[in-house]
Order: structure tokens, then sequence, then C-alpha cells
């Protein structure tokens, strides 16, 4: 593949991501706005975030649209660029269908009883709420729905 086309895939990606975080913060998508997907081979997060969408999402955002997955060798590289465990990690390849996350375990578990223990109904409540295991666990232990 040209590097011309690859980086368009990659941009793809980017801009795929960046609209989905901002449709999910209601804030506009583009380079002066919140949520931006930043430039090839600009240093930093694939997707910039500022002011107030930084701090509702709080993640370090790296995309991935390559063929060859190498995985632990990416989320390596995004431990050593974060001082926590905050980042996601997007990941989709041609004829694979949607995107995939990857994320730190602990962070996800955290969402999950953060989200379980919530009496709003902010978006990670619901997006949890969809899936049957969570419902049927929270329901389990007493709680209301």
């Amino acid at each position: 593949m040209k590097p011309a086309s690859a980086k368009a895939k990659g941009r793809r990606l980017q801009m795929w991501v960046a609209k989905r975080i901002a449709h999910l913060l209601d804030v506009e998508v583009g380079p002066d706005c919140p949520v931006a997907s930043r430039e090839m081979g600009q240093s930093g997060p694939d997707i910039r975030l500022v002011g107030e969408a930084r701090k509702l999402f709080p993640f370090y955002v790296e995309c991935k649209n390559q063929e060859r997955w190498s995985i632990p060798a990416w989320v390596d590289d995004l431990r050593k660029k974060t001082s926590g465990p905050m980042w996601l990690l997007f990941v989709s390849r041609n004829r694979f269908g949607r995107p995939v996350v990857v994320m730190d375990a602990e962070v996800f578990f955290e969402i999950c009883e953060m989200a379980k223990e919530q009496k709003t109904s902010g978006f990670l409540q619901r997006l949890l709420w969809s899936f049957p295991g969570i419902r049927k666990n929270y329901k389990a232990e007493g709680h209301e729905e």
C-alpha cells in the first residue's frame, strides 16, 4: 500500500472516532472545535480534546487502521506515552467491520462499577445497561431498574 493510501486509511478511522466522541459529548468536531482529529505525523494523541471535552472524556486516544495488528506493541507504546491507564486504542482493518477498542482492564471495571453505582442516566450507565449480563447482576444484587 502506498504511504498516501495508508495515511488516508488512518485518517478515516481518526475522523470516525472523533465524530463519535463529539456526538457522545454533544460538541462540535473540527480543527477549532473541542474535539478534532489530529493531523497525521503530529505528536500527541490522534484525537485532540480541549476544554470541557477533555474533562468529560479523559482518555488519550490512539487509532490504528492497519492490516497487521501489533496490539502488545501498541499498548506498550501507549503506556509509555501516558502517565496512567486512561488510554483507548481504536483498531480496525479492511473488511473487518466495526472498529474495536482496547483499554486497560482495571479502567474498564472501574467504569462498570461507577455506572452500576450511579443513580443518574449518564451515557456510561445507558451503555452498560444495554448489556443483559450487567442488568441481570444489578437486579440480583437487589437494585431496582
